[in-house]
């Protein structure tokens, strides 16, 4: 699988290629100098069960990791993986009120 990445001023697009051919993407924008949003997640159907989406989802954590940015996942499978995956948690925005009722 070889996934490219588009970046714009305000937006950007990570794609997956299988074969040459696309099996998917996953589209965000740039919400200020620390947040980005992932707002769409597609899967090809012929290419789902085949981790697609799960590369693409570990492409943007990089690629927000690299920025030093936060990720706010809207896209309901984005927010699923990323609220599932211990690895991921810390790209999310902290929560205020978590930080005021711990210890």
């Amino acid at each position: 699988m070889e996934i490219k990445h588009e970046e714009h001023i305000d937006r950007g697009i990570f794609r997956a290629f299988i074969g040459g051919k696309e099996a998917g993407m996953i589209i965000y924008i740039n919400d200020d100098d620390d947040t980005v949003i992932i707002y769409h997640t597609e899967i090809n159907h012929e290419y789902g069960g085949r981790g697609v989406g799960k590369a693409l989802i570990g492409a943007i954590a990089d690629f927000a990791r690299e920025k030093g940015v936060y990720v706010v996942p809207l896209c309901h499978f984005a927010n699923y993986v990323f609220r599932k995956t211990p690895a991921y948690k810390d790209l999310l925005v902290p929560n205020e009120w978590e930080s005021k009722f711990k210890g």
